[in-house]
């Protein structure tokens, strides 16, 4: 494990990056492996240089700000940058994706100069990865072996993955020359680079690869000095020397190809780097492949016509009408071939080129096992859905073609927002159109109101009609596309159409059952209202004392069990509380007055002291509740007592007069009223009071 500098493995960064390994320490930053603390996938992650983020406040600001531009960027030779934030010491850190490989540095101090044709294939990735990222307004500024990492692709070869994008923007921007120059990337940095106050755009990333493709081929950097000075002063000025004399096997043309990509001035270079690698092959008079393909089925050995190539991810043309299609310019290197046809199982292999060798490959496609559903329901614009997926929909006709459905058995569901849903299943045989037929009925809403509201009987029984007249049977349908290409399909129409009299009973059968329906929603209507305005009748005033037979009220209903006559006939005077407005001579006479001389009460006073007798408890209940919501306490607590006189061992009644109790500061009585409701529905509520007794009684 290499030793770390600067302490940050182990630590973790914004609560989910693990530091586990220090990778490497570049001129800008720190490389570490870490992996995500949730995910658990393992990234990499670049530390912006303590003294760089020190020295220079505002590079954090333009570090983030190039980051944000650089996470747009997704092309397959560029690394993925996901997430971008500060540790907290205030450095900014980049997450990217791990790769497994190494850097082109790397590999040319192990094995020298590549060979040509890998370093054509390179040069193109690198170009095609530029020129992405230029045509969105992003320069490179660093390009240089260090940051180019070689992967090994799904198909077993190095492929380019360019790193640090955006990130020498951002340093040159926020930092000063000094700090620039001792990045240690000057052997690759373009003149503009060194001239103050000159634009630097896409250009100076072609001159810096340029240099690449130089030490690339000869193992050399263009201008080799000690001195930094030097090096500025040859980047202007001085003319790069010949890679033939490094290496002569080099042909003469690249020379001139590499003169241009390095020229002094950016309008003398390459318009692109696709135009930098294009023009390097062409130099190079590299022998290419062609390969010529045919496409057959593998069950008759038919061309397959119109298949569609594509190479290493790329279209590459389509067959003709035999099935064959010849491709030529291919670099000598293995390439992933596809063939993609409509009616065959995708087909996918490997062919390896080699310098001016045509390679012939016979492609057998597997054919698909796959059927036509021809439906009909007679309602156009219908929705299709197969095993739950919307496939198409219905024409004008009410028909619908479904083709290249796979071979088996599956579920059919048309939908229509004026008809009910209509659902079935059906066995797809292979080469053959199967025939489904639906019938549709209106949903109940709107056949009420086109046959009872708009008026619309003719229309509806029409659709019904129709609909319901579908053909079942695959005498009437076409077997084959090649029918259904030639042969025209009537619109569906009632093939059993109704007689009047047919029509006459469903319409009668129909209308009576809305007008039963409509009579007993009347009666009940009817009943409703003359219950809520009968008056309640309230007893008779008797001004004497109850005796036994009193005549009873219409409305009140005697209990089933009433207690002795003796309990009801004894005068409530004793066990009652006169209201405030009663004078104490009044409320202490012995004897009833004359109903002249007593004041003027309430009705409900009036009353309960003649229906005392003939009151139910549920009725004194109800009555005290009223008084209880009301604010009058003194003619709840009556009613509740004469209704414990009635009914002795109910326990909502000790419940319902400790809630008056306490409603009137009577805390002691209240306690007692509350402890004798053990049972029924407000036990547990009664409890709960008790407890709140017990704390307004403790405190002081």
């Amino acid at each position: 494990m290499k030793r770390d500098p600067y302490g940050f493995v182990g630590a973790i960064l914004a609560d989910r990056y693990h530091l586990e390994e220090l990778v490497g320490i570049g001129g800008m930053g720190v490389v570490y492996r870490a992996r995500h603390l949730v995910t658990t996938a393992t990234v990499a992650v670049k530390v912006l240089k303590p003294d760089l983020a020190i020295s220079c406040p505002e590079l954090v600001e333009a570090f983030f700000k190039e980051a944000k531009a650089t996470v747009a960027l997704e092309h397959p030779y560029i690394i993925r940058v996901t997430d971008a934030a500060l540790t907290r010491d205030g450095l900014p850190f980049l997450v990217m994706e791990w790769l497994s490989g190494h850097t082109l540095e790397e590999e040319l101090q192990r094995h020298g100069p590549l060979p040509l044709e890998r370093v054509a294939l390179f040069l193109e990735q690198i170009a095609e990865a530029l020129t992405y990222a230029h045509a969105r307004g992003i320069v490179h500024r660093d390009l240089k072996p260090g940051n180019l990492m070689l992967v090994t692709d799904y198909r077993g070869e190095l492929t380019v993955k360019i790193l640090d994008f955006g990130i020498a923007k951002a340093l040159t921007e926020a930092t000063s020359a000094r700090v620039s120059r001792a990045m240690g990337t000057l052997q690759y940095a373009s003149p503009e680079q060194f001239r103050p106050g000159a634009a630097i755009d896409h250009r100076s990333d072609i001159y810096s690869l340029g240099v690449v493709a130089y030490q690339m081929l000869t193992g050399h950097v263009p201008f080799e000095v000690e001195s930094l000075e030097r090096m500025i002063y040859a980047h202007l000025h001085e003319r790069p020397p010949s890679p033939r004399r490094f290496r002569p096997d080099v042909p003469a043309a690249v020379e001139d190809v590499l003169a241009r990509a390095l020229a002094k001035d950016p309008e003398d270079r390459f318009a692109s780097a696709v135009d930098l690698a294009r023009a390097f092959r062409q130099a190079l008079g590299l022998r290419v492949g062609t390969l010529r393909l045919r496409c057959q089925d593998a069950v008759t050995r038919m061309g397959v016509a119109a298949a569609l190539l594509y190479v290493d991810g790329r279209y590459a043309g389509q067959t003709d009408a035999e099935g064959q299609c010849v491709i030529q310019g291919l670099s000598p290197c293995a390439h992933v071939v596809e063939v993609e046809s409509a009616r065959h199982h995708r087909w996918r292999g490997t062919v390896r080129l080699e310098p001016e060798q045509e390679v012939a490959l016979c492609v057998e496609l597997d054919p698909l096992h796959l059927g036509s559903i021809l439906l009909q329901c007679g309602v156009a614009r219908a929705e299709i859905f197969l095993d739950g997926k919307r496939v198409g929909m219905t024409d004008e006709r009410g028909t619908c073609t479904l083709e290249r459905i796979p071979v088996g058995r599956h579920r059919i569901t048309v939908r229509h927002p004026e008809y009910a849903p209509a659902r079935g299943v059906c066995n797809v045989i292979e080469g053959e159109v199967v025939p489904l037929a639906f019938s549709l009925r209106p949903r109940w809403w709107r056949a009420f109101g086109e046959r009872f509201v708009f008026g619309k009987r003719e229309t509806m029984s029409a659709a019904s009609e129709e609909t319901r007249a579908l053909p079942s049977s695959s005498e009437t349908l076409p077997d084959t596309l090649a029918d259904v290409a030639t042969q025209r399909i009537t619109p569906a129409a009632a093939t059993r159409p109704a007689t009047r009299s047919l029509r006459w009973w469903r319409r009668s059968q129909r209308v009576l059952a809305l007008g039963l329906v409509g009579v007993g929603l009347l009666g009940l209507a009817l009943a409703l209202w003359s219950w809520r305005k009968s008056p309640e009748i309230p007893p008779p005033i008797i001004q004497t004392p109850p005796r036994e037979s009193v005549p009873e009220s219409p409305s009140v209903t005697p209990p089933v069990s009433e207690p002795p006559r003796e309990r009801n006939v004894s005068p409530p005077s004793p066990t009652r509380r006169s209201p405030p407005s009663v004078s104490p001579s009044v409320q202490g006479s012995p004897s009833e007055s004359p109903p002249d001389a007593a004041p003027v009460r309430e009705p409900s006073s009036r009353t309960e002291e003649t229906a005392s007798a003939t009151l139910t408890v549920a009725e004194r209940v109800r009555r005290g509740k009223a008084h209880f919501n009301a604010g009058r306490y003194e003619e709840a607590l009556q009613e509740y007592q004469t209704a414990r006189q009635l009914d002795p061992t109910n326990p909502d009644i000790y419940y319902l007069l400790g809630l008056v109790y306490e409603r009137r500061g009577e805390y002691d009585t209240a306690r007692e009223a509350f402890e004798r409701c053990t049972a029924g529905p407000y036990a547990a509520i009664a409890r709960n009071h008790l407890k709140m007794l017990e704390k307004k009684r403790r405190k002081p």
